[in-house]
């Protein structure tokens, strides 16, 4: 036996130019488990590989299963002895497989009369690659000098399979496995819930922005065909385009200027719509033709350096759509995604406006693609989103009816008509109880005082919502939407015009505008092409504007400008030393002398605060007390930051804990400081709509939280029943004497209770 092992280790040469000689990577992995179990004289050898995209163990070839298993067969990393071993990266050697807690029997896998039992992690660096497993009719076959022997072996296959994997991806070709349908998917698939709401509809792929986003036709449609049909589907498309561009100025101002701007150039263009029309001539169909010069098109923006001309493919995608919809509906229809439900794996801000405008039903993301101004622009439009890990949901064909439960984050996939009533009238309900929701922007405690309750805005179109619950005030404004969704800067008038509707909204209240806070998972794809490495620790927010003074003092005077009589209010994002502060109140000070000395009536004491949202500020809280007029407390940027944890990353989601002592007793410091030097606080963000944070806020003495619109109303109930003030400061003074998070946690539980 040890022989044997040992002429493995010394031949495994032979698999370098084993891969060259076959035609696929099946047959590669057939004939390395072929070597294997030869060499280490078995009865089966598997491999299990990690699938790139899911995370998942496929059986991808072995010596003795069940040849139906092989590209079928999926383990979870933990899930039964091959994914124990793979999860706790060490190999597992077994006199008897049965016998162990993590067996798990797989039915008609053909594994049964198998006993003994040696799993190793094939592993290449820190990257999981798969495992190899040994088994044996013999119990207690394998020894420990077997497990080092094939540790060995893995050691030395590991960065060839990969390398092999790699070169399959380049040359097109994927792992093979028996296509899926729409019943092999589960009937319903939990996800992360990123905006509330129902959707019901049918899915639409959208795919990713990149050259494997390419559009098809329906071949069970019956399509116009003549040159006159399609020349008619292109003023069709002209004239809804413009309709829609119509509709967005209106609706919101802020950011729909040009958000199909890209569209209406293309059908402009004569070498895009003329190629169409010439393959038509040439007796392309229309459908075929419409898609193959999107297509070329796709491949070609795909493959462009600038970021900017990459974002324009599902542009492309979205325009031949609707060309190829307007070759077979009606004229007039106008809503091409209506009571549909869009599946993409990559979305841009600019396409969720889109979408909405063009009656979408929900979004279906895939979780890595989720960040925070998306969540935002959600909640702004009212659109469903759900975000899903689970890749096969996006590998279905088009047009399953689909419900979404953006409240708990699930995705149904073909319901029943019972399930289907019941959404149906739970959306109902919803959309009356929204209807009916008032709530008083002072709250009144028990000491006299009373909790103040402010929105954040992210676009024009939450003012209304805002108002409508009842809220008189804005305790954040983030200026950023307006230039996120666009393809250039908007100039000091059109932002000048979109701050002054916010001004014109909330006559009586305070209005608490941030500079804009570009940065993180906000970039500007127009501005640069140059990607930061660590872009939540670059060119973010102050840094940015204060490197840009052009664009910074452009806003500030669009700012001065729209406050003009109105309770203004500047914050500044991201500041970690009061050299920032002073910048700023330069710059602003210069901004008023310039309207002043063209004689533009602004505001010309507006007060000036900072996002307390960095660890540094936590050290100079009385040094920058001298120079802000308030401070706000981000919270979501805040535990980021003073955790050390990307909020966008879901490999470390579990790090983010609002709850954790550091960030509770950096918000205690904060409020005792603002406290004695009577520096007015309030926080922003999640955690101020959390009803134990919000009672451990008020314990601290802060008065004035702001928060997404639609949480209003239930943060809103729960302090109005919970005036005591009293019990708040118990509340927040036995927190602070926790030291641990799992203490925390637990007493926040028997809270509950």
């Amino acid at each position: 036996m040890e022989r044997k092992a040992i002429d493995l280790i010394c031949s495994v040469a032979e698999l370098t130019s084993l891969f060259e000689r076959q035609k696929s990577i099946e047959e590669f992995l057939d004939q390395t488990v072929n070597l294997i179990a030869q060499h280490m004289g078995t009865d089966l050898c598997s491999i299990f590989i990690v699938d790139s995209q899911s995370g998942l163990l496929f059986l991808r070839a072995s010596t003795g299963l069940n040849p139906e298993a092989i590209g079928n067969l999926t383990l979870k990393p933990g899930e039964g002895i091959t994914g124990t071993a793979l999860k706790e990266l060490r190999p597992i050697i077994l006199p008897r497989a049965k016998d162990s807690p993590h067996f798990k029997a797989v039915p008609d896998l053909h594994e049964e009369e198998y006993e003994a039992f040696l799993a190793v992690p094939i592993i290449h660096g820190l990257r999981r690659i798969g495992v190899i497993v040994c088994q044996q009719r013999k119990v207690g076959y394998f020894s420990t000098r077997d497990a080092r022997a094939l540790t060995a072996i893995a050691a030395q296959m590991a960065a060839m399979i990969e390398n092999a994997l790699l070169l399959m991806e380049l040359h097109g070709e994927r792992l093979k496995k028996k296509p899926e349908t729409a019943g092999e998917i589960p009937p319903f698939l939990h996800g992360q819930q990123t905006t509330p709401g129902i959707a019901i509809g049918r899915s639409y792929y959208l795919g990713r922005s990149g050259a494997d986003s390419l559009l098809s036709w329906d071949s069970t449609v019956q399509y116009r065909q003549t040159l006159e049909d399609f020349r008619q589907a292109v003023e069709s498309t002209k004239r809804q385009i413009q309709s829609l561009q119509k509709q967005l100025k209106e609706h919101f101002a802020d950011v729909g200027s040009l958000i199909f701007h890209a569209h209406l150039l293309m059908l402009t263009d004569k070498a895009f719509t003329g190629e169409m029309e010439q393959r038509i001539l040439n007796g392309e169909a229309p459908e075929e033709a419409v898609a193959s010069v999107v297509n070329n098109y796709i491949r070609l923006f795909a493959e462009a350096e600038a970021a900017s001309v990459r974002e324009k493919v599902q542009d492309l995608k979205d325009l031949g759509h609707r060309l190829l919809l307007n070759l077979t509906r009606d004229e007039g229809e106008t809503e091409d995604y209506k009571e549909t439900i869009i599946l993409t794996e990559e979305l841009y801000p600019s396409e969720l406006i889109k979408f909405a405008a063009q009656g979408a039903a929900g979004i279906v993301l895939h979780k890595a693609s989720i960040t925070s101004h998306l969540r935002i622009l959600g909640l702004s439009i009212k659109i469903p989103m759900v975000s899903i890990e689970d890749k096969k949901l996006f590998t279905m064909q088009d047009g399953i009816p689909l419900v979404i439960d953006g409240f708990h984050g699930t995705v149904f996939i073909d319901p029943d008509d019972e399930t289907r009533d019941r959404f149906v009238q739970l959306a109902k309900e919803h959309a009356e109880l929204e209807s009916s929701t008032k709530i008083e922007p002072e709250i009144p405690l028990s000491d006299g005082s009373s909790v103040s309750l402010l929105a954040n805005v992210g676009l024009l179109g939450d003012l209304q919502v805002a108002a409508g619950y009842g809220i008189q005030g804005i305790g954040l404004y983030r200026s950023e939407f307006p230039f996120l969704i666009r393809n250039d800067f908007p100039s000091e008038e059109e932002q000048y015009r979109i701050y002054r509707r916010i001004f014109d909204t909330f006559t009586n209240g305070p209005v608490y505008m941030r500079i804009l806070d570009m940065g993180g998972d906000k970039q500007l794809g127009f501005l640069t092409d140059k990607a930061e490495s660590n872009p939540f620790l670059g060119l973010r927010a102050i840094r940015f504007t204060l490197k840009n003074p052009e664009i910074l003092l452009t806003q500030l005077r669009a700012i001065l400008r729209a406050g003009l009589n109105g309770d203004l209010y500047i914050i500044v994002p991201f500041v970690s030393g009061i050299e920032e502060i002073q910048q700023i109140r330069r710059m602003m000070n210069s901004a008023s002398a310039e309207l002043t000395e063209q004689g533009i009536e602004h505001h010309t004491s507006p007060k000036l605060g900072i996002m307390v949202e960095l660890p540094s500020t936590g050290f100079i809280l009385d040094e920058l007390a001298d120079e802000v007029d308030f401070m706000s407390i981000g919270t979501n940027d805040l535990v980021q930051y003073l955790l050390g944890v990307d909020r966008t990353n879901t490999s470390v989601s579990g790090y983010y804990e609002p709850f954790h002592p550091a960030v509770l007793r950096f918000i205690a410091k904060v409020a005792e400081v603002c406290n004695v030097r009577r520096i007015p606080l309030s926080v922003c963000g999640d955690s101020a709509a959390d009803k134990f944070m919000a009672s451990f806020l008020i314990g601290l003495g802060i008065r004035v939280f702001s928060i997404a619109p639609g949480s209003a109303p239930g943060i809103y109930e729960w302090i109005k029943n919970k005036r005591d003030v009293h019990q708040h400061r118990d509340f927040c003074r036995h927190l602070l004497k926790l030291g641990s998070s799992q203490a925390i946690r637990e007493y926040l539980d028997s809270s509950r209770a």
